[in-house]
Parts: structure tokens; sequence; C-alpha cells
């Protein structure tokens, strides 16, 4: 079915595609701007290699994330229909995550190891809205968990890497319409079916790797970041309610074809593949305590293959002669572009126990105008942010805050490349049936971070501006 490729996307897309932020409190509260500053060890996604800076801590870390999406569909005259705006529902996703790091005595050396995600919200919109053939309801957890190393030759050059297994698990709920292909596809709700996909990839290893090179006044740092592609291949199950559709009811005017009230297929596949990502950064420290972080960040989303469903095997009871059997193996050509982003960050102390950041940044949309639904509202988009951080024990216990809110700018979809999936109830066939996302689009994404760094006594953060010396 056309539209479960779609599902999968939202949790593990990279800063130009289609979840709300990157992750980590302060690098929130610097829209991202984090490759040469990074100093916690939210480090282990943006750079490893910025490891170097943060020595021995320990890093707790909740978020909040809800993104306000609106929709307004274009009404059809012709066809005597009206619809009615719809936003998204769900409450705010909490997003935690938790990390710890270690230089086992080696003055060069940091180890991490740690839970880290992308910050994406959850969607939940009226089941019978005018957006219910794109998703009615949406649930993506996923993440990484693995260790990083980093090592700092000459006080100037650090390296690093990390390694990482993540996991991915979807719940996802549409409406198909289901009416034999050679009917007219419409919006009457008798021909709606509900059908779910849970979906679950909990194999996969990916990584990252990293540079930072800082001179030795400490006045300036470079950083730069590399993640490869990322193949998944989430697995589990599919159903589909007929209760209400006219064939099942026997009120299509043909009698009962459909014999069963649901339906469900244990084994379904999605191929994805995640395109290599690449960040660059340059800071510079303009006076004692202060820093100013210049980040791009490209993704190479123009050469992701083709979106696969494979394994359908779908058999849909009915009273005639054969059942309907949807097993056709589904590709889904969405049409990709790279993606950009550019990140302006700063940072400074303002007393011997707070430090203030804020940033800007905008992003490119990866995906046609044509492409873009209440599932996948990506598009252009402007971030501001701002944070701050309060020592509650001087030098080792930091309360962090971060507030971060992306606008992505509405915009017509009109004409539309979101389709129905239409399922001939007879013979199984899935077709394509008529545009429903011509309208208008736009979104409104807001993250609160609260996060909380222990730094034992007896090892400081190595941080450039740093006036206490390590403890013995």
């Amino acid at each position: 079915m056309l539209s479960l490729v779609l599902l999968v996307l939202p949790s593990v897309a990279s800063a130009g595609g289609f979840y709300a932020g990157d992750g980590g409190v302060r690098a929130t509260g610097r829209a991202g701007a984090f490759v040469a500053g990074a100093n916690d060890l939210s480090a282990m996604s943006y750079n490893p290699a910025a490891l170097s800076r943060v020595g021995n801590q320990l890093t707790f870390g909740l978020a909040g994330v809800h993104q306000a999406v609106w929709f307004q569909r274009d009404d059809e005259p012709f066809n005597d229909l009206t619809f009615d705006p719809v936003r998204n529902q769900a409450p705010p996703l909490p997003i935690p995550s938790i990390a710890g790091s270690l230089d086992f005595g080696v003055e060069d050396l940091t180890v991490a190891f740690g839970v880290y995600t992308p910050y994406s919200p959850s969607w939940s919109y009226d089941p019978n809205g005018a957006q219910r053939f794109a998703s009615t309801e949406t649930l993506v957890l996923a993440g990484n968990v693995g260790p990083s190393v980093s090592y700092r030759f000459a006080d100037r050059l650090s390296v690093g890497a990390g390694v990482a297994w993540t996991f991915m698990s979807v719940d996802q709920t549409l409406v198909a319409h289901v009416a034999p292909l050679s009917f007219p596809a419409e919006d009457d709700p008798a021909y709606d079916v509900t059908t779910r996909v849970q979906v679950f990839d909990w194999a996969r290893v990916t990584g990252n790797v990293g540079l930072m090179y800082e001179t030795v006044d400490k006045r300036v740092a470079v950083g730069a970041s590399y993640v490869p592609q990322i193949r998944y291949r989430p697995r589990g199950s599919l159903t589909a309610d007929f209760s209400k559709n006219t064939y099942y009811t026997g009120e299509s005017g043909f009698g009962q074809v459909i014999a069963e009230p649901s339906a469900a297929d244990d084994d379904v596949v999605l191929n994805i593949v995640l395109p290599h990502t690449v960040r660059l950064g340059v800071l510079v420290r303009p006076a004692p305590h202060w820093e100013l972080e210049l980040d791009l960040v490209w993704e190479n989303w123009a050469s992701m293959p083709p979106l696969e469903v494979t394994d359908l095997q779908l058999t849909i009871p009915t009273t005639l002669a054969e059942d309907a059997v949807v097993n056709e193996a589904v590709a889904l050509p969405l049409k990709m572009q790279d993606a950009y982003s550019v990140r302006l960050g700063a940072e400074g102390a303002i007393s011997d126990w707070t430090r203030l950041r804020g940033g800007l940044a905008f992003e490119s949309s990866s995906l046609a105008p044509d492409q873009r639904s209440v599932l996948l509202p990506d598009g252009h988009k402007l971030t501001w942010a701002f944070g701050a951080s309060v020592e509650a024990v001087p030098k080792t216990l930091t309360l962090d805050f971060a507030y971060s809110q992306s606008l992505i700018f509405p915009a017509s979809t009109s004409p539309s490349g979101v389709f129905q999936v239409q399922i001939d109830p007879q013979t199984g066939a899935v077709g394509t049936g008529k545009a429903v996302g011509n309208g208008q689009l736009g979104a409104l994404t807001s993250i609160v971070g609260l996060g909380l760094n222990w730094t034992p006594r007896s090892k400081r953060m190595r941080t450039p501006d740093s006036t206490v010396e390590e403890e013995a």
C-alpha cells in the first residue's frame, strides 16, 4: 500500500528531514550549532571528537516535543465538498536520554556510552478529517545506544568515532479507500477502511566519525563530522478494519462482498535507506567565556533509492469464489532533494555560575512541495532558540534548560502528489485514488528540554574557559 512506506520517516531522518531536532538540551538552546563547540555528551551525536573537552561526566536529559501541524484542504465545489481545517491533537511527546563518560586515567582520552535520540513529535488527527488518507495516528520511538571514543593529540587536534545499535518502532494508522479500481475514487466515508501498521527494527548498526582542531590559545575551533547511510528493514503487522465499509455491510448495491470485519498480515517489511550526512562548524571566542559558532549541514537525500514495501500477503476474505489478496511489492519514488541547513549559535557566562545561549537556523526542505502532507509536513523552516545553564553545585552539578521553536513556512501543496491508497475488494489489487493533499499546510514545532550534568570533583571538565585546575 503506497502510503505505508511513509510511516518510518519522521523518526530517524536527519536535520533537513522529517523530525524536529537532533537532540541534546544544550544543543537545542543553540539551534543545533554544536559541531565545533559541543561541551556535553550530546557530542556523541553532533561530533564525537568534541568529547575530548568533556572529560568525566554523567548526563540526564528530558525533552518535550510538540508539532502544531495545521492543514486546510482545498474545497471541491464541483463535487459539492467542503473541508474543515485539521490540526495535530497529540500532546507533547517526552523523550529521555542518558549518557556517561570516563577518561580511565588517560589525560587525552574520553570514552562515552549513552542512549541518544533525535527529537520527534507524535501525531494525532480527527479519524474522520480531511487528512485521514495520509494519517490519523503516528507514534515513533527511535534512538541510538552505544559507545563513542575521542583522543586529543598535542592539545590541538581531536579525533572521534562512535558505533551505535540503532532501533526503531513505528505505530501508524491511516485510512484506505476500498472500492473496485474501475470506480472513480471519492471521499465518501462509506468506502473508508482503517489500516494500522506496527513495525519494529531492533538490530541495525550505525556510527559516525568526527574531527576537531583548536588553536593553541583556544580562540578558534573547527569541527566536522560524518554519518553514513543507514539501512532499515522494520518488520511487523498490518491490520485492516472493514467493519464500516459498504462492501462489508452490504450497502454497496452488490450485497456483502467482504466476508469478515477485519484482516491482518503479520509479516510486512519496509525497506528504507537514510542519507549520508555531513556537518561542519567554526567556533570563535571573541572574549573570555564567550563563543560564537556557525555550522553548515548537508544531507544527500537526492540519492536515496525508492522506499519499498515488500512481503505483502494480506488476505481479504470475500463471499466470491476466491478471496482477495494484496501481495504486490510497492515502491514509492518520493521526490527527494538534498537538504541544507545554516545554524548560528552563541553561548557565554554572565556570572560564575550562569551561562546563557541562543541560536538561529534555516533549513531547506528535503521534499518537493507537492509531496508534503500532515504525515510529512517537512518544508523550508526557520528555528529560533535560547537556553541557560546554572551551577547548582559549583563546578560539579549543572542544570540545563532549553526552548526552541521551528516554523515550517505555510505553503500551498497544490497540485498535490499525495493520493489515496485504493484497494479493490474483489481482487486485492492496489491502485492510486484521488489526490487528497491539495491545500495549505504549515507547522510550528516546540521543544522544551531539561538536563542535569554531573562532573566528579576529582576530574573537572576540560572546558577552554575553565579557571579551576583539576584536583588530585
